[in-house]
Formats: structure tokens, C-alpha cells, sequence
């Protein structure tokens, strides 16, 4: 029966007092916007070659760091990690059964937040060692000097503990593969959110509000590495799988009354929501008009992040390198190479306010992966050649870390050869910088 009275004015809410109000959902982002917009792709990967250790991914254990020389593994004392499963195409990441013993996969890149937006993880693999586990979410924070992990356990979980009665009805077997999900706006005060993905839908698990409640910031960085790890302690093995490190981050952690234990990682994906402006500074490498005489094959300019920005572990990534050189007397073969390991280098800082640092003193190239090659052709004066060439190197150029042990940093590197005799080159570099 319709209530219309044949006036409209009288039949419709004025336009300053609709409110739509949406349930709470994975369909409203951390800050309770709808997701309505696409998202806008952070970092990725899927190993089905193996782990890549030389642009993406870190492997630790027991206190020895490797990017390795190939898609492989690293081993010692016991530990394993990678390389994949030739069936299953999935990374074991194994703690032996010996105390203190320990297995870390990491990303290389740390996954910039930006700050204002929604950012969604999801990381695909099995997150416990085998049956009889107990799971936690944990928070991981330094803000008060130490670190300090806060356990929410599957028990107290508020909204899914996924022991059959919540949303999703599921009763969770993390021995089996699980999608993990975190959803979380890193504003310093902002919701966080923890579930997992199941039958294509996302049924979050627990959330954690933090506005109003807290005097500081809860965590001292947001730009956090995904990450999966292993450790043995004297009768037990921990896993925990997330984006973390040493000092913070949201990870699940499942721990067993075994020593000894693999998890397996499978696919990772991050996402950012809205359109993802261009952003960062344009940096320069203050190369000046000095001239490098090349004969055989050398590096003429190499540009890397630094390990330490303002005292901190720099975080930092480089992007859309754009390499340019002047050629005079001889023509040259040049190339540009990533990864490469430099002899006789001497970084310099680029300066106080750049996260980078560069080198013109290196005599020898070894390794590495060449993404640009060409020929320059010399002339003088105004028909010198000036080379232009932009690097898309797509993975970011970043400082690559497990917690303390060495760091060592991607390296960018203008290499050139002369036809005949000795060519001139001046190089130069600029690129941007996500540093804030």
C-alpha cells in the first residue's frame, strides 16, 4: 500500500540529514570508508621458480644472513630454508630440534605505509609445524625502549575465534594452508584487524582499536617486512608469520610443546587502498664534470640506499632511477647492472637530507644482473653524447636486514666498456626518494 500523499516534498528526507550507516565488514576499510575504489598493488610475489633471493626476498639461520648466488636455499647448523617444494612449489622454512636454533624468510623490501589509507596483507602458506599448537595474534612494539610482544590468544579473539561458533562457522586448522589477512591503517592510532581468507571471503578474527586509548603511537615504524620464521626454544618450536621484525609488527604466532618444526610459505600479497599517486623526492648524485677513462669493462657510478638514516635503520626506498653520461674520444658499450659486487668502492653520502649514498672509485663488477645495455657514441664539445636512460627496476632499490645481523644494500651501477682505446665519461644519476 503506497503512502504517497501526491506531494513529493513532503514524501522526501531533506538531502542535509541522509546518513547511511554500513555494518562493519571487510567491506569498510580501517578508517570505515566503503571499499569502493580498486586497490593499488604494493608488493607480490608467487614462487614458483624458487625464492629470489637477489631482488626480493632474505634467508637467516642461526645468525647467518644470505641473498645467496641463485634462486636456492641457505642452510646451517641443522636449520633450512627453501628452497621450494618441486610438487607443491612451497617454501619449507625449518628449525631443527636443537635449542636456540632458528629459520627466517623475509622480504627485502619494507612495505611502506602510506599513512591516511588502508594497506591489506594477505600471506598464503601452513603456520604450524603440526598438531597439538596453540595460535595467538601478537602485537609487537618498542615505543616503550624494549620490545614488548602482547599475545591475544584464539580464546579471547572478539570477533571469529574460529572454533566453529563465530561468522565464518570454521573451526581453523592451521596445519592445513590458511590465507592470512591484516588490515590495518597506519595513522599511529588506528584500527587494526586480523582474520583469514575462507571460501573466498574474508572473516576477520580480532580487532584491536587504539584511538583515545593510548598516549603514544603504537608502533615505532609502520614500513615493516613480511615475514616468516621458525625458532626452536628447549621444548618448544614458535612460528610466527606476518609483517614484522625484531622490533615491530602484527604477526600470528602458533607454538608447539615440540622442538623442531617447518611452516611453509606460499604466496604474498600486499595491497594499498585508492589509487597510488606518484610520490617521493628527486635526489641527484653530486658526480660533478669529473671524467672516468674506461678501457676494459668497469663500474663508472653506482648508487645504493644507506644502512643508517638520522641514526635509524633506514627504511627508505629508491625508485625510477635515471641514469644519464657524456661520452667523448671513443665510443662505449655501457650497461647498467643490479646487484653487482663492487671492487674498490668508497661510498659517499649524497647528503644529510638523501637516504643515499654513491660511488665513483670502484675498479671491477662481479655478478649482478644487467637491465639496461646499449652503445654511446662520442663526439666534442656541443656533439658529445649525452645518454639518457630510465631504470624501471620495478622492485625498489632497499636496504636488505634480518634484525641485527649484516646488512647489505641493492646496488645500481652504470658499467661501461670502450670499442677502442680509452673513452671519457662523465656519469650522473638522480632518482626519487619515499623516505616520509
Amino acid at each position: 500500500m503506497s503512502c504517497f500523499n501526491g506531494d513529493i516534498s513532503q514524501n522526501l528526507m531533506p538531502l542535509d540529514r541522509v546518513n547511511a550507516i554500513f555494518s562493519d565488514s571487510a567491506q569498510l576499510d580501517p578508517v570505515g570508508r566503503l571499499r569502493v575504489a580498486p586497490t593499488s598493488f604494493v608488493f607480490g610475489y608467487q614462487q614458483e621458480y624458487g625464492m629470489d633471493t637477489l631482488r626480493t626476498w632474505d634467508m637467516a639461520a642461526n645468525g647467518v644472513l644470505s641473498t645467496g648466488s641463485s634462486n636456492d636455499s641457505v642452510s646451517s647448523a641443522g636449520n633450512l630454508v627453501g628452497p621450494t617444494d618441486s610438487n607443491s612449489r612451497i617454501c619449507p622454512i625449518t628449525s631443527s630440534a636443537t635449542n636456540g636454533h632458528y629459520a627466517v624468510l623475509q622480504s627485502k623490501q619494507y612495505i611502506r605505509a602510506v599513512t591516511g589509507r588502508g594497506s591489506i596483507f594477505f600471506l598464503a602458506g601452513v603456520f604450524a609445524s603440526g598438531a597439538g599448537y596453540s595460535a595467538q595474534f601478537t602485537f609487537r612494539s618498542s615505543v616503550s625502549g624494549s620490545v614488548v610482544d602482547t599475545a591475544i590468544t584464539q580464546a579471547s579473539w572478539n570477533i571469529d575465534k574460529f572454533d566453529g561458533s563465530g561468522p565464518s562457522k570454521l573451526v581453523i586448522d592451521l596445519t592445513k594452508m590458511q590465507t592470512l589477512v591484516f588490515d590495518a591503517a597506519f595513522t599511529g592510532a588506528s584500527r587494526v584487524r586480523m582474520g583469514f581468507m575462507y571460501n573466498g571471503t574474508i572473516y576477520f578474527a580480532h580487532a584491536v582499536n587504539t584511538s583515545n586509548l593510548i598516549a603514544v603511537p603504537s608502533s615505532q615504524s609502520n614500513n615493516l617486512p613480511v615475514r616468516m620464521e621458525s625458532r626452536t626454544g628447549a621444548s618448544t618450536t614458535i612460528s610466527n608469520s606476518g609483517v614484522f621484525d625484531a622490533a615491530n609488527g602484527l604477526m600470528l604466532t602458533t607454538t608447539r610443546s615440540v622442538a623442531g618444526g617447518t611452516i611453509y610459505f606460499s604466496t604474498a600479497s600486499v595491497e594499498s587502498d585508492g589509487v597510488r599517486e606518484l610520490s617521493g623526492t628527486p635526489i641527484a648524485a653530486p658526480t660533478g664534470i669529473t671524467t672516468t677513462a674506461v678501457t676494459t669493462r668497469r663500474p663508472v657510478l653506482s648508487i645504493r640506499p644507506k644502512a643508517t638514516y638520522n641514526s635509524r635503520t633506514n627504511r627508505a626506498q629508491l625508485i625510477d632511477a635515471d641514469i644519464a653520461m657524456r661520452v667523448t674520444t671513443n665510443d662505449c658499450y655501457y650497461e647498467v647492472v643490479l646487484g653487482g659486487t663492487l671492487t674498490g668502492a668508497a661510498f659517499s653520502s649524497v647528503g644529510t637530507y638523501s637516504v643515499a649514498e654513491y660511488d665513483v672509485t670502484a675498479t671491477a663488477i662481479t655478478g649482478g644482473i644487467t637491465v639496461v645495455a646499449g652503445s654511446a657514441l662520442s663526439g666534442s664539445g656541443s656533439s658529445a653524447q649525452k645518454l639518457n636512460s630510465a631504470i624501471d627496476t620495478r622492485s625498489p632499490l632497499v636496504l636488505s636486514q634480518i634484525d641485527a645481523l649484516t646488512a647489505n644494500q641493492t646496488i645500481l651501477t652504470l658499467v661501461c666498456t670502450s670499442f677502442t682505446g680509452t673513452s671519457n665519461i662523465v656519469p650522473t644519476a638522480q632518482w626519487h626518494e619515499l623516505a616520509t
